[in-house]
C-alpha cells in the first residue's frame, strides 16, 4: 500500500484536500492521497499573525525520537498557514474562506523515517504527526467532521491498486481525545508482506491532531497487530495537548 503525497486526509484536512507537506519517499508506500482530509497541520489564521505562544504550543505537543522505536529519525518539520493550504488547493479563494471561517490559526507537520542504520527488526516504515490550532473547539470540530465524512466515502482499494486483499476498518479512538476516528487500512504488498496503514484523526478542545503510522510485517501477521503502540502515541499527543491548553489558549494578534 502506498502513502501518496496529496493524501485525502489532512492535518486540517480531513476535508479539504489540503496539502500535507509529505516530502518523504515512504509516503508513496500507501494511500497518501487521503492525508489531506484527515491531517490537522495544514492551516493558518485569517488576517492574523500567529503569536510565538501559538508556535510554542504546537511545537510542545510533537512526538520526538525519544517517544518512538529506536531507528527512527526526524526527516522533516514544516509549518503551514491558511494561505499555504489555500495555494495548494484547486479553489484557493474558497478554501481560504473556509479555513478563515472556521478559525484555523496555524499547523505543524512532523515526519519520521528509518535512519540508515536502523535495525532490521524495525517495522515502522514511516510516521507522520500533525497538529493545528483553531480559535474555537467548534471550528476544529467542524473541520474534523468534514474530513472524516470524506474518508468514509473513500474507495480504499482504488487508492491502493498495487495491493491485494485491501481491507479498511474503523477502530475505537483512545479516550483522551474528545472526538475523532481511527482508520486502519491493511493489505498485502507485491512481496507478500502485510502492510498496515493507521490513520488517526482527532480533536482535543481547539487543537486538531493527526497521526499516521505505516508498518510492514510478514504475511502471517494478524491485521490487528501494533494496535497498542499506535494507541499509545495518540494518547501521548492528546495528553500533551491537554497539558499545554491548561496554560491557556494562545492569543492571535492582529497583523500590523
Amino acid at each position: 500500500m502506498r502513502l501518496r503525497s496529496g493524501s485525502q486526509y489532512n492535518t486540517d484536512t480531513i476535508a479539504y484536500r489540503e496539502r500535507v507537506y509529505m516530502r518523504l519517499g515512504w509516503i508513496a508506500l500507501m494511500g497518501g492521497g487521503l492525508l489531506c482530509l484527515l491531517a490537522a497541520a495544514c492551516g493558518g489564521g485569517d488576517d492574523a499573525t500567529p503569536s510565538d505562544d501559538t508556535r510554542a504550543l504546537l511545537q510542545a505537543v510533537a512526538l520526538t525520537t525519544a517517544d518512538l522505536p529506536p531507528g527512527l529519525q526526524l526527516a522533516s518539520v514544516s509549518v503551514s498557514t491558511n494561505q499555504d493550504v489555500a495555494d495548494a488547493s484547486v479553489d484557493s479563494e474558497g478554501t481560504l474562506a473556509k479555513l478563515e471561517s472556521r478559525g484555523r490559526v496555524l499547523g505543524y507537520d512532523w515526519q519520521f523515517e528509518p535512519a540508515p542504520d536502523a535495525p532490521s527488526s524495525l517495522v515502522v516504515r514511516g510516521l507522520q504527526s500533525t497538529a493545528s490550532l483553531y480559535k474555537t473547539a467548534a471550528g476544529a470540530g467542524e473541520a474534523l467532521a468534514e474530513g472524516i465524512a470524506g474518508a468514509r466515502n473513500t474507495d480504499w482499494k482504488a487508492v491502493n491498486p498495487d495491493e491485494s486483499d485491501v481491507q479498511a476498518a474503523e477502530l475505537p479512538l483512545p479516550s483522551r481525545a474528545d472526538e475523532g476516528t481511527w482508520f486502519r487500512i491493511t493489505g498485502t504488498d507485491g512481496k507478500g508482506n502485510m502492510v498496515i496503514d493507521d490513520q488517526v484523526a482527532f480533536r482535543v478542545d481547539n487543537v486538531r491532531g493527526f497521526l499516521r503510522v505505516l508498518t510492514t510485517f510478514v504475511a502471517s501477521t494478524d491485521r490487528n497487530g501494533y494496535h497498542d503502540e499506535v494507541a499509545g502515541w495518540v494518547t501521548l499527543v492528546a495528553n500533551r495537548i491537554r497539558d499545554r491548553l491548561q496554560h491557556g489558549t494562545p492569543a492571535v494578534s492582529a497583523a500590523p
